[in-house]
């Protein structure tokens, strides 16, 4: 049986913020999984990252809110595609 469940980490100062930055560092994202919904001023952020428990090979699904978030702009970015 797998185990599927939500860990909620909040960021209110340095320590939170290392430990988001560390669970999103070498994340895969695409523009398809992002979104800002501005009528609730709320910036959502999907990454799919590896494992960091046991070394194991699996892929984990976290996302990222962003909240009071009153505007978003886009700029150029660069596509890694083989």
């Amino acid at each position: 049986m797998v185990k599927n469940f939500l860990s909620k980490i909040l960021a209110r100062d340095l320590n939170g913020l290392n430990i988001i930055s560390t669970y999103c560092e070498d994340s895969t994202t695409s523009v398809s999984e992002i979104k800002y919904l501005k009528k609730n001023k709320i910036f959502l952020l999907s990454l799919t990252r590896k494992s960091l428990k046991d070394n194991k090979k699996s892929n984990i699904i976290s996302v990222c809110k962003f909240e009071f978030i009153e505007d978003v702009v886009a700029k150029k970015y660069r596509s890694k595609r083989c």
